[in-house]
């Protein structure tokens, strides 16, 4: 799980050790979600290009517990 409910001061298409951490170990990774508004949809984009091998899905912060209930399901 990324959650993004409260990022700031981090440029769009930044890299990041969770980035770097995914391009070299995405075949370990099934599911992600991410907690975020609107405005890291392009972001989240990016992530499910990184992760191809997962299946990546954004919500909004305030669905916190279904987040945590899909990743479960995975």
């Amino acid at each position: 799980m990324l959650d993004w409910s409260q990022l700031e001061g981090w440029a769009k298409g930044a890299r990041s050790t969770g980035t770097w951490f995914g391009m070299h170990h995405r075949a370990l990774i099934g599911r992600v979600a991410i907690l975020a508004d609107d405005r890291w949809a392009d972001e989240t984009l990016r992530i499910a290009d990184i992760l191809n091998a997962a299946t990546v899905r954004r919500f909004l912060p305030s669905e916190r517990q279904a987040a945590f209930d899909w990743i479960r399901q995975g």
